[in-house]
């Protein structure tokens, strides 16, 4: 299953996310994604503190999401990349994300380097770009018995190909749910104003990984920013991502969940592709 909330993108046994599974899946804001050791997570202590405004601000949006049949948003973020020499280089990302619920969605992730991953799901069939100076490719399966839903696709492609797409853990029914598990802390750390609006702010800690999560106030409790460190990586890399032009419950064309190929774009193997953006 997908990783939760990560906000990264690529091969999880290459990345050091696959080192565990876990039981539920998730919506969020948003990796993907089992990146955190299920298994094991689920013997261990949890010692820190447990803030009860804090885990009711994370289980209240949880439960919008869940509740929310249709969203779309756009969001940008930032990475850190460890080069050869050391040295931490900040590499930008913006995205763009429509979804149904409980079968369809569309997302593209454009890098600061030029290139472009889409990827759409009617039901039926997965359908990944992905695209840039050096020309575009693209990939396409169809959703076995039993993976014909949002979570169902998901999971069978970090399990078949051991990979988490961008943005997906916001695509998942239950982030909480999934979360509740492998969740060591959670502290409240105030209100706090993220683009004009007033937030929650929360210190979440994971196994290999510490998160801070912004939680809309009000009615409406949508992520407006969400930030962690791998700690278990050599380099700890840094992620944040903003969610802006948040819609819940729009009406989307169905055009838009249904997959035309570039023109002159070279079709490859699924697990072709994958390896091949990953690699990047």
């Amino acid at each position: 299953m997908a990783g939760p909330l990560t906000m990264r993108e690529g091969s999880a046994m290459g990345s050091g996310l696959g080192r565990g599974r876990l039981v539920g899946c998730c919506l969020m804001v948003v990796a993907c994604l089992v990146f955190f050791a299920g298994g094991a997570l689920a013997e261990e202590k949890k010692t820190g503190v447990m803030d009860p405004q804090a885990v009711d601000a994370f289980k209240r949006m949880s439960q919008h999401l869940k509740n929310t049949k249709a969203l779309s948003f756009t969001t940008s973020g930032l990475r850190e990349v460890a080069e050869a020499s050391g040295i931490k280089v900040l590499r930008s990302r913006t995205g763009i994300v429509a979804m149904q619920r409980p079968n369809r969605f569309y997302s593209q992730v454009l890098g600061d380097g030029g290139r472009k991953k889409q990827a759409w799901f009617d039901g039926e069939t997965l359908s990944i770009t992905v695209s840039g100076v050096e020309g575009a490719q693209y990939a396409q399966i169809a959703a076995p018995e039993g993976a014909k839903t949002i979570d169902g696709i998901l999971d069978h492609l970090m399990d078949e190909y051991d990979y988490v797409l961008q943005l997906g853990d916001l695509f998942y029914s239950d982030v909480y749910g999934m979360l509740e598990d492998v969740l060591l802390s959670a502290v409240h750390l105030g209100r706090k104003l993220v683009g004009g609006r007033p937030c929650h702010h929360l210190s979440l800690e994971f196994a290999g990984a510490d998160a801070q999560l912004w939680v809309q106030e009000g009615d409406h409790p949508i992520p407006c920013r969400w930030a962690f460190t791998l700690r278990d990586e050599p380099s700890e890399p840094l992620f944040v991502s903003s969610f802006d032009s948040w819609v819940s419950n729009p009406s989307i064309d169905a055009a838009r969940f249904r997959f035309v190929a570039p023109a002159g774009a070279t079709k490859m193997e699924m697990k072709d592709l994958l390896a091949q953006a990953s690699a990047r």
